[in-house]
């Protein structure tokens, strides 16, 4: 059995005593603009990001992957951003807050 540290979330304020989750506050597509082409090209927000190039728009939702750990109960956490289509953007976007709404997306 292991030993969890207490940390204070960044997010939340609160105290926890698990593993933090491993999370990115943005896709790389977006960390990889200027700060001009954010500000103009750009759309974020904590789970929906946006970037309208001059040929495409490219759509990007924030999702949690969770790994199992051998020889542990705890799951090891992922913040991770996936690219979707248009259709399955909006699909998610409308459904955010839905619990019962299931769907699976390919990112």
């Amino acid at each position: 059995m292991s030993v969890l540290e207490k940390y204070i979330c960044t997010n939340c304020g609160q105290e926890h005593e698990d593993w933090p989750a491993l999370a990115f506050s943005s896709p790389s597509h977006f960390n990889d603009l200027s700060e001009e082409e954010k500000k103009s090209m750009g759309q974020l927000s904590s789970d929906f990001c946006i970037i309208n190039y001059p040929e495409e728009i490219a759509r990007f939702i924030r999702c949690t992957m969770a790994i199992k750990v051998i020889d542990h109960c705890e799951e090891l956490q992922y913040g991770i951003w996936i690219s979707l289509s248009e259709k399955s953007f909006e699909d998610y976007k409308v459904n955010y807050h839905n619990e019962q709404h299931e769907a699976r997306y390919f990112g």
